[in-house]
């Protein structure tokens, strides 16, 4: 089975976002609003149960997140919250979540997924705060604060007479003390008395959190540390910003959420990091601040929800100083990072910002010199070396270079120089230069990439791969079936006797003892064969950059993969793990590269430069978590969901809603599911969480769900026993019941049947004697009446043909009908293949006929009709034969003519028709006709022949009728 895990790389040292307080730098962000399912952008509260869901209170309910796609409360079965938004949400230590609405609502969603209705305050809901010594405690905007007991009892805790009204806003419970923060200032209840702290008199506290002893509130004047300890210490003021909301994380670090700035990290009570609407957030107003269990900092605003964490992939563009972001080329000198972009040359000393070095030159390739210079390849000015910050041209190799466009640079220990250009490559030795191009058996001029392995020059161009030594250059010839024809990069590990060649075609190992190729291209899910750039890390492991992303993979199970076809584990980095863009870029060198010092990848990409800090990483590969049912639809209608089901004999459709709970990787997950008893081969369902039955039969089914990452191991399967009822007459009982009354009635039968047989038997033998003289009798008269059979037969034969006569003749003209002229036409066509004889038909149809009906009546367009097939028929010979086609519409077949005789036929009619005084059918009435004529084709049916006719019939229409037009 294939394993490949997508970024399914888990932080050992620090799991999660921002569990790392020395780098906040390398943070991945991401977003999702309305657009991406949630029911409104104003996001007030967050937690997460037991099942690994993500809670959102909002101003339409309640939103449930399940690492794909989000789910409002209205659309859970038992999800009885009725208020009109909500506000707030916690949970408890066993896992059940609380939710208090805007309308004074206040839910429980226990761990089991079961709904109850706590009670109604008949206020919007505060704040919620559950304490293990407490319970829950419920603070309403009356200024009253309730408290549901351990048995879930409700009552008063602190009356909002006791708070002069003001609504508490915030609760934290430390030791025997209570601390509310309310509209007005700070309450403290401890043991029974309440009091006020006048060091935070006037101010409104929205939120209140416990650090290191001490309590810090988030006010409209900004975020304060008060000691409880001390009631006369000092406040300390760490903020001024008006605040909303805090998060004190696992890592100790403060998250504090105001007004209108945005986001604030704090670490050792010292400002960190800033986050707002143009870096990280959707809105600067912060409503609430959540740490998941795999340290993902998710932050509610106005505008939406965001999240935060650590990733893989540090990515560096404009904010970081690369105003150009379209990186070609990377190289680490020392502590020193240099990138090359179309739009000039860059360079980071601490890793983190980037200074601008040269400008306004498009840079394709970078190296390190002999002497630390740094030699800077360009795609129109030619080849560039840097030392400081001077950029001199290497104008004593101007003359020799083939064209400006440096595509790779290599140098070796010996003092050899290798210039790669699109028109051959150079190579600059001490005592000598070589010049190779196609003239020099190169298949092609474009050379894309050079490396020197000791003083062998190995390159590879867009159409092959070679190597050259002590100026003789040998091709390295590919097996058609496997080889790469565009080659961007070639490595030779230590201490490995294999090279690797990055192509168009895959990843391909070179073997020069046995001069053998193989090539692997075996990348499961990733869209693409291409393989830009190599890089070996300290662990064993390859790291390939594409277009489409950066791919991980042990380098021990390629080789097992080429040899033995055993699929590898594969990783595959995107925007997901932290780039800014997942196509790497390439045909320009170093594309990417790998520092073993620091375990530092950087990889150029079409926005800017990204780096991958590997010494802080283990690849664990693992399945993604059992999925749970989230839904289940009989006939379209919404049920619970427990641990088998029942389906009644009246219902036939079922569909099943399921997701594996991962809020990282969710929208990576692929399922499969197979219906035991019914389908019992799995069917991989791709990313589709639904499945759907039709027409179930009765029976008792098992319904089986696994999960995995892209090509990973399947999840545990979740499991569902349904059961179909059947109807009555389904049931096992009635169908025995069915087959005993079948096999008794077939019995039964059998015994009628012997014993009117018998009975007839005797009967027979009684009457054979008498029968035997009637007999007799009655042969003399069925003699006769034979007689009088075959009289009658002969009778009925006549008036059958004068019938069938009638049944081909049309009532009105006595002509053929259209069903009987084609039999004659069929007959015809038949006759005349056989007889090598032409026969023609003829359309002839009444001019203005209609006019006719409308000027004068129908029963004049009926005489009209009789008057002009008697006509017809007065110029026909006996073997023509002639049928009304439909309405004024007349077709003939003249066997054994050619269509210019045809024609002189239809002309004969025409005049006759225009000659015919028609004073006996009305008065002033004028009748002309109009023909086209078409020649049989042994090549043609008689339909085509009838549709040539009827073409010229209309042309003869279309050029003023009372004319014959014979077939184009």
């Amino acid at each position: 089975m294939k394993n490949v895990i997508f970024t399914l790389y888990f932080f050992v040292t620090a799991v999660g976002a921002v569990s790392q307080a020395s780098d906040s730098h390398n943070l991945f962000y991401e977003s999702w609003n309305t657009k991406a399912g949630l029911p409104h952008n104003t996001i007030t509260d967050i937690t997460q149960s037991e099942d690994g869901y993500l809670w959102l209170s909002t101003w339409e309910g309640v939103a449930r997140y399940n690492g794909e796609s989000f789910l409002n409360s209205n659309e859970i079965v038992g999800a009885n919250f009725t208020d009109s938004g909500a506000w707030v949400i916690t949970r408890d230590s066993s896992g059940n979540v609380f939710i208090g609405g805007a309308e004074g609502q206040v839910i429980k969603r226990s761990s089991n997924g079961e709904w109850t209705e706590l009670g109604n305050v008949n206020s919007q809901v505060n704040a919620l705060y559950y304490h293990p010594d407490l319970n829950l405690l419920i603070s309403a905007e009356n200024g009253s604060i309730y408290r549901v007991d351990f048995d879930g009892n409700f009552s008063v805790f602190v009356d909002s007479e006791e708070l002069d009204g003001k609504s508490v806003l915030s609760i934290v419970h430390h030791g025997p003390t209570t601390f509310f923060g309310t509209e007005s200032g700070l309450n403290i209840l401890h043991e029974g008395i309440l009091s006020r702290d006048e060091r935070m008199l006037g101010s409104r506290i929205n939120a209140l959190a416990l650090f290191e002893s001490k309590l810090l509130a988030a006010s409209d004047e900004g975020l304060s540390l008060i000691s409880i300890s001390d009631p006369s210490e000092t406040v300390v003021k760490l903020s001024e910003k008006p605040a909303t909301s805090i998060l004190i994380d696992r890592g100790d670090r403060i998250w504090l959420g105001t007004y209108k700035d945005g986001l604030y990290l704090y670490d050792n009570l010292k400002l960190t990091r800033h986050f707002s609407l143009n870096y990280g957030l959707l809105d600067n107003r912060v409503l609430s601040i959540f740490e998941d269990r795999e340290r993902s900092i998710w932050v509610g605003t106005n505008g939406g929800l965001s999240r935060l964490r650590k990733s893989l992939f540090t990515s560096f563009g404009k904010r970081d100083g690369i105003d150009n972001e379209f990186a070609r080329a990377v190289i680490q000198r020392d502590d020193t990072i240099w990138v090359g972009t179309s739009g000039g040359l860059y360079k980071s000393v601490s890793g983190n910002q980037f200074e601008k070095v040269v400008s306004d030159i498009s840079i394709l390739s970078l190296a390190i010199g002999n002497n630390s210079e740094v030699l800077v390849g360009t795609y129109a000015s030619g080849l560039y070396q840097l030392r400081g910050n001077d950029l001199t041209r290497f104008t004593h190799l101007e003359d020799l270079i083939p064209t400006t466009e440096i595509r790779t640079i290599a140098v070796n220990d010996y003092g050899d120089l290798a210039i790669g250009t699109s028109n051959g490559l150079l190579i600059v030795s001490r005592d000598q230069t070589y010049l190779f191009d196609e003239n020099s058996g190169l298949e092609s001029d474009f050379i894309a990439v050079a490396k020197f392995i000791e003083r062998t020059l190995w390159i590879g161009t867009s159409q092959g791969f070679y190597s050259i030594e002590n100026g003789e250059l040998s091709e390295q010839v590919f097996d058609p079936a496997t080889g790469a024809v565009q080659i961007f990069d070639i490595q030779k590990p230590l201490n490995s006797k294999y090279f690797w060649i990055a192509s168009s075609r895959g990843l391909t190992r070179y073997d020069p003892q046995i001069n053998e190729y193989k090539t692997f291209n075996d990348f499961g899910d990733l869209p693409t064969q291409k393989v830009l750039s190599i890089n070996t890390d300290n662990n064993g492991f390859f790291w390939l950059t594409t277009n489409h992303g950066v791919v991980q993979i042990r380098i021990e199970q390629v080789n097992a993969s080429i040899e033995t076809g055993i699929k590898p584990n594969i990783a595959w980095f995107t925007e997901r793990n932290g780039m800014n863009s997942r196509q790497a870029n390439g045909r320009s060198t170093p594309s990417s590269w790998f520092d073993t010092e620091s375990d530092y990848l950087w990889v150029a990409t079409a926005k800017g430069i990204s780096r991958a800090d590997l010494k802080i990483t283990e690849p664990v590969i693992q399945s993604p978590p059992a999925p749970r049912f989230e839904a289940l639809y009989i006939s379209d209608v919404l049920m619970g969901v427990e641990d088998s089901v029942q389906i009644a004999a009246g219902d036939s459709d079922l569909k099943i809603k399921f997701a594996s709970i991962d809020l990282l990787l969710g929208e990576q997950i692929k399922y499969r599911a197979r219906l035991v008893g019914y389908a019992n081969e799995w069917a991989k369902r791709s990313k589709l969480n639904v499945i759907e039955y039709f027409n179930l039969p009765p029976g008792n089914f098992r319904f089986e769900v696994q999960a995995s990452y892209d090509y990973s191991t399947w999840s545990d399967a979740s499991i569902l026993e349904i059961t179909k009822q059947p109807f009555w007459w389904q049931t096992l009982t009635a169908r025995i019941s069915f087959y005993v009354f079948i096999a008794l009635l077939i019995l039964g039968l059998f015994w009628l049947k012997t014993l009117s047989a018998k009975r007839v038997q005797r009967s027979l033998e009684t009457r054979v004697a008498e029968r035997t003289s009637e007999l007799q009798a009655r042969s003399r008269q069925l003699e006769e009446a034979n007689i009088e059979k075959t009289k009658l037969v002969e009778e009925l034969s006549k008036k059958s043909l004068m019938l069938e006569e009638l049944s081909a003749r049309d009532p009105l003209t006595n002509f053929f009908n259209r069903r009987a002229f084609e039999e004659i036409c069929s007959n015809e066509e038949s006759r005349a293949q056989r007889a090598a004889s032409p026969f023609c038909l003829c359309f002839i149809d009444i001019d203005h006929f209609k006019k006719i009906n409308d000027n004068w009546s129908h029963n004049v367009g009926d005489k009209a009709l009789v008057a002009i097939s008697k006509i017809i028929l007065s110029q026909l010979r006996t073997v023509d034969s002639a049928a009304r086609w439909g309405g004024e519409e007349f077709i003939l077949l003249l066997p054994n003519v050619t269509i210019e005789s045809a024609i002189i036929c239809c002309e004969r009619i025409r005049k006759a028709v225009e000659q015919y005084d028609c004073t006996e059918i009305a008065d002033n009435l004028k009748i002309t006709i109009s023909g086209g004529v078409s020649q049989y084709d042994p090549d043609s049916t008689i339909q085509e022949l009838i549709h040539r006719a009827d073409l010229a019939l209309y042309e003869a229409k279309s050029s003023g009728r009372n004319i014959v037009f014979p077939q184009r």
